[in-house]
């Protein structure tokens, strides 16, 4: 091939691909903002509410079941003041029962402003203890239920 056809090959190819880079450079930019991720949930439940299972086994009354369940609980404190309980896994029946007893749960501020916790509470047959409550561990996979609540 004479260096002329090279250099004119290499021309045409470069005016090719010069639209498509072109394009690439022109593209609109679209601007978003959104709000900071909220900080996970707490587990250490016991640290600002220490005796919140004996608390909650006293003053908790559901009705019998027949085999265990485990029932994912939510709460945020407002200078020491429970707040906000929610629930997954929780029958629609329990749930008002289960807000009256954390609502009376002893718990004391720590200093930092509107912390969400999260616990799980066991609901046991009658013979085996009634409900407990289970402080999970910052990673247990239960607590990417509550994250992604």
């Amino acid at each position: 091939m004479s260096r002329y056809l090279i250099t004119l090959l290499v021309a045409a190819a470069c005016c090719a691909v010069q639209p498509e880079v072109q394009a690439q450079v022109n593209l609109p930019t679209v601007g978003i903002s959104g709000a900071r991720a909220a900080d996970p949930p707490r587990v250490d439940v016991s640290r600002v509410c220490p005796d919140y299972g004996a608390q909650l086994q006293a003053h908790l009354s559901l009705p019998p079941v027949d085999e265990a369940s485990e029932i994912l609980v939510r709460f945020q404190l407002v200078g020491g003041v429970v707040t906000q309980v929610g629930f997954r896994g929780a029958p629609v029946e329990f749930r008002n029962s289960i807000r009256r007893a954390m609502r009376g749960v002893d718990c004391s501020a720590d200093g930092q402003a509107n912390q969400r916790f999260v616990f799980m509470l066991r609901h046991v047959p009658e013979g085996q203890g009634g409900p407990q409550a289970i402080a999970l561990k910052a990673d247990s996979p239960l607590l990417l239920l509550a994250l992604n609540d």
